[in-house]
């Protein structure tokens, strides 16, 4: 293949600006390469002239050649991270492509190195991709292992920060510490797990959440209060009941917060705090009502919010569930748990809640 042809295809993707245009570029290149001689030799050139394609098209190339089955294209990807990390204004979800052992073996000197360097939403990916691979941890060389303890200093560095005046817990970090203190529970050692018991008394349920988690897991004694704190808050109830039912330590959860009712509400609150939702939790929040239907029971919600567009609205319609009557009280839903901002009418809340679920029911049909 000639180099021409390379320099045609940096060319094309730095005229596109979408990344499903990217994609098809990359996918009409790749059936030009007939062998192994080709991807060597691309692979050879892509990883000499990365800097010549347009950074913010980059991150675009990189999942391609990230998710390819292809391992030679994927180790393209791992070169091309590696070698901008430092520049790519951003990456793409790698952490919610599925690895192969062989795959998450080969990057993880990479992803370890690039933790080492930074610290911003590029370090948040790798760390992201350490958890959503741990069913390879046993799999993992021992210094590797090492190495990424090490990282998870961080944690102190992060809470000596906040303890200056004027320094804040902002988005970006609090976002990055939830992450860091969750890997953390994969790394049973004494100092971090010291630090992590701190994170406790941060002003942040998420972070007190993930907390609690690598603390429990790693059988770390935790004062009740952090856990009553935690399961009676309806955006991190079914969250931590959810984790303490993986480790098989629901007996860790408060007795009075087990109950169909406070699931519900913790269900249909973090819906709604999703950013492709409300993005935040509701000001407000009752259960009117339930519906029963083929095994299951909905729970007809009322909220409201302070987002201008809906505070007129005053209350607010969902339905939260459904819970599969001869398993409550669960956290388990069959998926249905919906609103879409309407008002909530005392009249015809019913009806209306009904209809929610016919077109849920018509969605997942396929219907609409």
């Amino acid at each position: 293949m000639l180099k021409n042809e390379y320099k045609k295809l940096i060319k094309d993707i730095n005229q596109k600006t979408k990344l499903v245009e990217i994609k098809n570029i990359l996918k009409e290149f790749e059936l030009k390469i007939n062998d192994e001689k080709d991807v060597e030799n691309f692979s050879k050139f892509i990883t000499k002239k990365y800097k010549k394609i347009d950074f913010e098209k980059l991150p675009y190339v990189i999942e391609y050649y990230y998710s390819s089955e292809n391992i030679d294209f994927f180790k393209i990807a791992c070169k091309l991270l590696v070698g901008s990390y430092k520049k790519i204004p951003f990456l793409t979800n790698l952490e919610d492509i599925k690895l192969s052992k062989e795959k998450y073996l080969h990057i993880l000197p990479e992803i370890i190195q690039i933790i080492n360097n930074t610290a911003n939403g590029i370090s948040d990916c790798m760390y992201l991709i350490i958890l959503r691979n741990e069913e390879y941890y046993n799999e993992v060389e021992e210094k590797y292992k090492k190495q990424i303890t090490d990282s998870l200093i961080r944690i102190g560095v992060i809470l000596e920060y906040l303890s200056y005046p004027g320094n804040i817990l902002t988005k970006e970090i609090e976002y990055s510490l939830e992450i860091i203190v969750d890997v953390a529970k994969l790394y049973n050692n004494d100092e971090i797990l010291r630090l992590v018991e701190k994170c406790l008394d941060l002003n942040s349920e998420n972070v007190e959440l993930f907390s609690l988690n690598t603390l429990i897991y790693n059988n770390i004694p935790v004062h009740d209060v952090y856990v009553d704190e935690i399961a009676k808050n309806y955006s991190t109830c079914n969250r931590l009941y959810n984790m303490l039912e993986n480790m098989e330590k629901t007996y860790r959860f408060p007795d009075e917060y087990i109950n169909q009712e406070q699931f519900a509400l913790s269900e249909m609150v973090y819906w709604l705090m999703d950013k492709r939702e409300l993005g935040k939790k509701p000001t407000s929040i009752e259960i009117v009502d339930k519906i029963k239907k083929d095994g299951y029971v909905y729970y007809i919600i009322k909220y409201k919010t302070d987002i201008k567009r809906y505070k007129e609205k005053e209350w607010l319609l969902g339905i939260s569930g459904g819970f599969l009557e001869s398993n409550v009280p669960t956290t388990k839903t069959n998926g249905y748990t919906f609103s879409d901002f309407e008002k909530f009418e005392e009249e015809t809340y019913i009806a209306n809640a009904k209809k929610l679920i016919e077109k849920i029911d018509a969605f997942s049909k396929g219907i609409c």
